[in-house]
This record gives structure tokens, sequence and C-alpha cells, in this order.
């Protein structure tokens, strides 16, 4: 080791020109960083135009396949993830905006743009989804709900996120392209299952739909923009769930004419179906997909999705909703004001937040208060630093210490609050969700966690002031539960708090079309719209 870290050894080291960021993994890094820290200012010394990421930076915690794979993702996107969001906050300041940029991270909390463009470009990976799960609690909160089961529907893909108790569920490991990403993230299941996904029939005869998408250049064949192969919004068009003529923005309107040629010539004909059959079927399948999802989050983790309410938005996901609800046995169904814009809300509604990790590595029962209180009072102060560094004044930071705990021999750790109960809690936690628990046997933990968050710059949601006039602005064609019916069509701009909406109706808005069968809705005072089953 000693001839490893000499400075002669180090520059003699050959880098390729081609792809010039680098990441430093030392073996037992997490541990004791005082080695690989060393090997970094060498480097960086000998080599100045280098982007390195260090692993005791990136992923200060034990395992290291995990923690090489995380600091490479890392080394990896840094570079064009900085550039962007340099010439984002140029153009913004060019634009008149004083204030910089604040980037969303996996855990839900917001960064500063100079951070998210170093050693922590690898929390923007998962974030995504993230915004729109702040801004499910949030209007659920604004409901009086702490148990959702929440669902974004969009062109592409299904997200589910799980609300319990008030809390978003998190994790702490994911993948990407086969890479395992270990970074603090909400707990969210994707799938293949979006609008635009296409319907086709396989080589044994059965109809499959997604997870391969038509985007939205073509696009389904509904929009009338070059696309030619069935999709989800194809089988909701036949099905007279967008009507036809629907305007969409811009330019573009719901073709029905168009998704019946697309479905009789890929799906129908095939199958010996009527249009309106295999459109159904088309819906049936997605569903079904979807379903899978919201049970892989609740009854695969021994919970009940009958206790949850459902939470729908993205474009699509109010089209589907109540009949997820109903499949699974959900009794309520809640769609916010604005559902294609919840993640941008969810934003806006987002607290700074930083997470920190030590590692432990060593039984419960040997470590005392006064260890764990001297290891919380160091990653108390890199969070201060952080807060110094983003000017977040550190009065209104508020902490949050938990452990990573398992049952020695265990490979995988469950994060609980770090309290004088942390191992009674942990039993009971384990037993939720395994469905055993083994108190007299001894308990390990692996890392001691802090997450630092300050208040977002606004805690207050959006309530949309109704429009004026009649809110049935005509009638309209539903095929319902196999019968073709008319409903009334309603502008959901026009609905007033308090207003009862009996079904079967169709409720449109600029961003998304609401399906409602036989069930009653109601108009919350926050503006969200609640459907009982």
């Amino acid at each position: 080791m000693k001839h490893f870290l000499r400075e002669p050894f180090l520059r003699g080291i050959r880098f390729k020109k081609e792809g010039m960021p680098k990441s430093l993994v030392l073996l037992h890094s997490s541990a004791n960083p005082d080695h690989e820290r060393r090997v970094g200012q060498i480097l960086r010394a000998a080599l100045p135009d280098i982007d390195l990421s260090l692993s005791v930076d990136i992923l200060p915690e034990p395992g290291e396949v995990e923690r090489a794979s995380t600091t490479i993702v890392n080394a990896y996107i840094m570079p064009p993830v900085r550039s962007y969001l340099t010439r984002l906050a140029r153009g913004l300041a060019d634009g008149g905006i004083a204030r910089p940029p604040v980037i969303m991270q996996s855990n839900g909390g917001v960064m500063t743009a100079e951070t998210a463009g170093s050693r922590k470009s690898v929390h923007t990976c998962l974030s995504g989804p993230a915004a729109g799960l702040i801004g499910a609690r949030a209007f659920a909160e604004a409901a009086g709900l702490a148990d959702v089961v929440a669902v974004d529907m969009g062109g592409t893909s299904f997200d589910v996120g799980l609300v319990r108790g008030g809390r978003i569920l998190t994790r702490h490991e994911g993948e990407i392209e086969g890479l395992a990403l270990r970074v603090p993230m909400f707990d969210i299941t994707t799938l293949g299952a979006g609008g635009g996904s296409v319907a086709r029939i396989d080589e044994g005869g059965l109809l499959k739909v997604g997870p391969e998408s038509a985007g939205a250049e073509p696009g389904p064949a509904a929009y009338g923009r070059g696309g030619v192969r069935p999709t989800v919004t194809d089988a909701n068009a036949v099905l007279g769930r967008l009507r036809d003529g629907r305007p969409l923005g811009g330019r573009l309107s719901v073709d029905r004419a168009r998704a019946e040629d697309a479905i009789d010539r890929d799906v129908a004909g095939p199958l010996g179906l009527s249009t309106e059959a295999a459109a159904d079927g088309i819906l049936r399948v997605v569903n079904a997909a979807m379903i899978r999802g919201i049970r892989r989050m609740t009854v695969e983790r021994g919970l009940d999705p009958r206790d949850f309410a459902l939470l729908a938005y993205g474009g699509a996901g109010p089209l589907h909703a109540v009949d997820l609800a109903a499949e699974i046995g959900i009794g309520t169904v809640l769609i916010p004001p604005s559902p294609g814009l919840l993640c941008a809300i969810g934003l806006l509604l987002a607290p700074w937040r930083h997470d920190f990790a030590t590692s432990l590595m060593a039984p419960l029962a040997t470590l005392s208060e006064s260890d764990i209180a001297e290891r919380v009072e160091v990653l108390r102060a890199e969070a201060l630093a952080q807060a110094a560094s983003d000017r977040v004044d550190p009065a209104s930071i508020t902490f949050e210490t938990t452990l990573d705990l398992r049952y020695v021999g265990q490979g995988h750790p469950i994060a609980v609050p770090y309290d004088a109960d942390a191992a009674a809690t942990f039993h009971a936690l384990h037993r939720e969700g395994f469905g055993y628990g083994r108190p007299d046997h001894p308990v390990e933990a692996t890392t001691l966690r802090l997450a630092a968050s300050a208040p977002p710059a606004t805690s207050t949601l959006p309530v949309p002031q109704p429009a004026p006039g009649d809110p049935q602005i005509g009638e309209t064609a539903l095929r319902l539960d196999g019968r073709a019916i008319t409903v009334p069509l309603l502008a959901r701009d026009r609905l007033r708090p308090g207003t009862t909406i009996q079904g079967p109706a169709i409720i449109e808005q600029e961003d998304t079309t609401i399906v409602l069968g036989p069930q009653t809705a109601e108009i919350h005072p926050s503006g969200t719209l609640i459907v009982r089953l």
C-alpha cells in the first residue's frame, strides 16, 4: 500500500483521452476513507484536467460492488449534467430570473445546480417521478388521507408509489440498465404501460400491450401524425373514453376512424373480434399489467390495497383510475386538479434535503449512545457545511437519524428510526415485511444515516378558481361494460367545490380525461375530484 500511494507511481498511470471522467474506488474505503482521499489528491494534482469521482464522497457505505457502480454512474453522467445545468442557469440569468435553479433529487428533496453537477449527479437519475409523489402526498393530505397508492400514467410508462401514514416510502437501492445504484430514492415501481403502449399479437396468437411505445413521434394512430400501430390511446378512442374530435392541445385532436383502422388491422382482424371487443381487450390487458404493479407495492409487502386510496395523475392516469380501483378493491379515488402538472407542482413543494451516511458494521448491542452521538455530530457538521454552501438558514434545518439494521448473517438491512426502541422497531418491521421476527437473534447495524431538510419556499397548494358557465357542455357516446350508452360530458374547470357528479359521465379538462362508471364523485375544497366506489 505504501508503494501504491507514492506519487510517482500514480503519475505513471495511463488514462485514455476518451471519456475523461474517472472514478476512484478502494475496496475498504467505507471503513477508512483516508487512503482513497489521498489517492484522489495525488491524481488531481497529477492530472488536473480530469473529472474525478471518489466513492467516499459518492457513497461512503459498505458494499464494494454497489459503491463502485454508483460512483461510476456519477462519474459518467457528471460532465453532461454539469454542462446542461450551467447552460440552463446562464439562460435563466440572461432572461432576468435572479434566483438560481434548484434540481430535484430522487429522494424528494432539491439541491443546487452546483451540487447536482458534481458529487451528487447520480442523485438525479431517478428524480423524475419523485416530484409527482411530493404533489400526490400534498393533495392527499389536503383531502384528509394519509394512506395512498399514487399512480402516474403518461405516454410511455406507469409509475406506482406509496404514501403510508403520510410518509412516502423510500429505499436506498435501485438499478439503471443493469447497473446497481445505491442512493436514497422514493420507492417506485415502473412499468412499460402508457397511453402510447403498442398493442400486438405475438407469435403464439396472444394479445400483448407494451412495453414498446409509439412515443411522441409518430404517436398513437388517433393523433393523425403518421402513427399506424394501435395503442392504448387508440383503444380509449374506439370505446368513446376519448371522444372523437376531442382537442388535445396545439393542432392535435382525437381521430376515432384512424384508431379503428389500426386496431382492425393489427388486433381485431387477426383475433376475429369486433373493433370494440379488441379495444376492450387492449384495455383489459394494460389494466392487468398496472394492477400487477400496484399489487407489487402492496400485497407483496403484506399490505392490503383496500386500506389505501388511489390517487391518479399524469395525462392518462385519470382515464384508467376508476377501473383500476374497482379491479383491486380500492374504495376511494382522488384526481388532483391538474393531473398533468402534478410533478411540476410537487417540485415547487419539495424541501431542500441532503442525506449523509457513515459505515458502522457492528453488533447493535455493542454501540453505545455516545458512539452513535459522536458519529451523528460528524454527519451534522457535513450537513451544516452543505447548508452554508447552499445559503440555507441553519435554524430552519431539521435532522432525522436512522440506522440500517439486519439480523447477523443477512444480506439486506431495514432502515429504522434511531432511538432507544430501534431493535424492537426492527423486529416489528421485519415481521411485517417478511412474516417472521427473531427477537432473540443478534442484530447488526450496518449504516448510520442522517437526513437534513429545510422547508420549501411554499407549502400552499394551487387551488383553481372555477370558470363560469354550466358544467355540462354536452353529451357523448361511451361504451361501458359492453354496452353503448350516452353520458353527460362535463367541463372540469366549471365544477365548483361541493359539486356532486353521478356517473356514468365523461369529465374533460385541458390535461386529461376522467371516465366515471356508476360511481359518485365530489369536488373537494382543494379542487381534488374524489370518487367513491
